[in-house]
């Protein structure tokens, strides 16, 4: 059923897509299968975030999470509380964001899952950056830099820097910033937009 998903999102049939996860939710529900009823419930919230249906993307995610908790299984609940921070982003509740960030950062930590640990630092940071505490915000930025260069994956770490130098452009040190937005303006074209914004 789920393949068939895929295909119908694709293709923006989302009331199709609802109907076959419906009935994929309810074989697996009958089969007592918890890794197929997380997996469609965390369909059933990627369908609702892409038709704007953000209330209902984060219930689903919610039902999803509590999958993966009787499960164990860790990946996915870092995966379900990376779109529970991005939903939760998207939807402006910050505080919300930060907390289920701080959560996904907590099971990173535990599991060694770098490259989402670096997502959570990521979505910390711009929270941050977007709410003023740029103090915060530079320091996390600064920790996901750290993180990219142990583990040598550049490109999160030049997107780090950059989002640093714009926190940096925001406290008011242009030279620092626009330093910044030269070295990588030619990596990153956010980083050539931070520079004509400074």
């Amino acid at each position: 059923y789920l393949g068939n998903v895929l295909l119908l999102i694709k293709n923006r049939n989302y009331s199709k897509a609802v109907e076959w996860v419906k009935k994929s939710l309810i074989a697996y529900q009958n089969d007592k299968d918890v890794f197929g009823e997380l997996r469609a419930l965390f369909m059933m919230s990627r369908i609702s975030m892409l038709q704007g249906q953000f209330s209902d993307a984060f219930d689903y995610l919610e039902y999803s999470f509590s999958c993966a908790e009787t499960i164990s299984d860790s990946y996915w609940k870092i995966k379900i509380r990376l779109d529970m921070a991005v939903n939760s982003f998207i939807q402006g509740n910050f505080a919300k964001t930060i907390r289920m960030a701080e959560e996904m950062l907590s099971l990173c930590r535990k599991s060694l899952f770098i490259d989402y640990e670096l997502l959570g630092l990521f979505i910390l940071g711009r929270v941050y950056h977007l709410t003023g505490d740029y103090g915060k915000a530079e320091e996390i930025f600064q920790k996901g830099i750290e993180l990219a260069g142990d583990y040598r994956i550049e490109k999160g770490g030049n997107l780090f820097k950059i989002w640093q130098g714009r926190v940096i452009l925001y406290k008011g040190d242009y030279s620092r910033a626009e330093k910044i937005f030269l070295q990588y303006q030619e990596i990153n074209p956010d980083s050539f937009l931070f520079l004509v914004e400074s």
